[in-house]
């Protein structure tokens, strides 16, 4: 059978920011049941039994939410010890985390590098962009938090790469944005396009459209092919999958390839859908 790829929901959709844009936001206020709480460990349990009986291959395990953080790290310390229990056939293990990054301690850090974790951590470019719209729950501003937690990452080892939600803002500064986060360091980037909400709903300051999205990708594509030329390599998720592409490679990505592949996104409670 396939490789089992899992995106598990350790604390639903709950979070401790208000990002402007979020879509679980508008999206859970339409459920039947907004939230379905913290993952108990009897249900972990049940999972990774249930998914290391069945794998045949690769088995990768993903963890998001909301933020997956706030289920706190003995949660996830918890994870990785049934993983071993249950993974008698020794099958390789893939685990990431995708992270707000403002509740990352040295602690988490250094378990997230000891076990191997990809962080995926959600930051919009430069404090300016990001500050705009990424905002916790009293309003304030995540770029210092969040720019701490990275920092807390890199002084442990743990690999990590940043999302970006490109928004109108952040459209109309590209090389603000690019610059900001090359000048940090950080070296593996994706850029992700705002969406509006799935249904109705006014537009909104930070609504991209289409020609917004490809004015941003064309422009940072010259900044990332000089940054190349220069030898001072940077990983765009979205620009690698095209130079693959134009040599033959198959693309990475869902968006380019025409068809998602086979993921199970489990809920707080337990439910599976694919």
């Amino acid at each position: 059978m396939p490789p089992i790829n899992l995106l598990i929901k350790p604390a639903s959709g709950q979070c401790n920011l208000h990002c402007q844009y979020c879509f679980y936001c508008d999206l859970t206020e339409k459920r039947e049941q907004a939230s379905y709480g913290m993952m108990t460990e009897e249900t972990l349990d049940n999972l990774m039994r249930r998914v290391f009986a069945f794998a045949q291959d690769d088995v990768t395990i993903a963890y998001q939410g909301g933020e997956p953080t706030l289920r706190g790290l003995d949660f996830f310390r918890l994870s990785v010890e049934l993983q071993n229990k249950y993974n008698t056939r020794r099958l390789p293990i893939h685990n990431a985390l995708q992270t707000n990054g403002t509740l990352l301690t040295d602690e988490w850090a250094a378990f997230l590098s000891e076990h191997d974790f990809l962080v995926g951590v959600s930051l919009d470019g430069s404090r300016e962009v990001h500050d705009f719209l990424r905002l916790d729950k009293d309003g304030r501003g995540t770029y210092a938090a969040v720019t701490r937690g990275i920092r807390r990452l890199d002084a442990h080892g743990a690999a990590y790469n940043i999302l970006a939600v490109v928004t109108r803002q952040m459209a109309r500064h590209p090389r603000q944005v690019y610059a900001a986060l090359t000048r940090a360091g950080y070296r593996y980037l994706q850029f992700i396009p705002c969406l509006r909400p799935l249904e109705g709903g006014d537009r909104q300051p930070f609504d991209l459209t289409p020609r917004d999205y490809a004015a941003f990708l064309k422009q940072t594509f010259v900044l990332w092919k000089a940054d190349w030329e220069r030898g001072q390599p940077v990983s765009v998720r979205l620009f690698d999958n095209l130079v693959g592409m134009l040599r033959g490679d198959p693309p990475g990505q869902c968006g380019l390839l025409g068809r998602c592949a086979m993921q199970m996104v489990v809920e707080a409670d337990g439910s599976v859908y694919p």
